[in-house]
């Protein structure tokens, strides 16, 4: 207790029990009042512990709460299913991208794409906050025309 190096380390202990407190507060006060508080002091809290619990030496404790960030970060991320004319990108852990001699069908319905692989997989992704308004006509013949191509 003594050093200046175990005090540091039980000052940066304590005020990551404060922040943890705070946060605390804060998330119940959310509950009851059905407010929600920006979702950048979950991973900001969850951060500061892991670093300080890493500082103390229980390393699998910082790790662990960690992993809580970056699930975080992937819970929170938008799904945003991307075509163009070579290639379609599909949200997923990382990105994944398709062709189009991979897909039998790519139909727009009622805001719901539906992507019907050749592999007998099919992917559904509902299409809202949209900033453009898509005519789904157009879109589908679009998705025709790419389909009906020979690669």
């Amino acid at each position: 207790m003594n050093s200046e190096e175990r005090i540091s380390k039980n000052l940066l202990l304590l005020f990551s029990i404060l922040v943890t407190g705070a946060y605390t507060f804060f998330s119940v006060l959310e509950w009851f009042s059905k407010k929600t508080i920006p979702g950048f002091w979950h991973r900001f809290v969850f951060g500061f512990c892991a670093f300080s619990w890493l500082i103390e030496g229980y390393w699998w404790l910082s790790i662990l709460l960690a992993v809580f960030v970056l699930f975080d970060i992937l819970a929170h991320r938008k799904l945003v299913v991307t075509i163009s004319e070579k290639i379609i990108t599909l949200p997923s852990i990382f990105k994944k991208e398709v062709e189009w001699n991979e897909l039998n069908n790519l139909i727009l319905k009622d805001e719901l794409l539906t992507i019907d692989f050749k592999n007998n997989k099919l992917f559904q992704h509902i299409i809202t906050n949209s900033e453009d308004e898509v005519d789904e006509k157009e879109f589908n013949d679009f998705c025709k025309s790419r389909l009906t191509i020979d690669y």
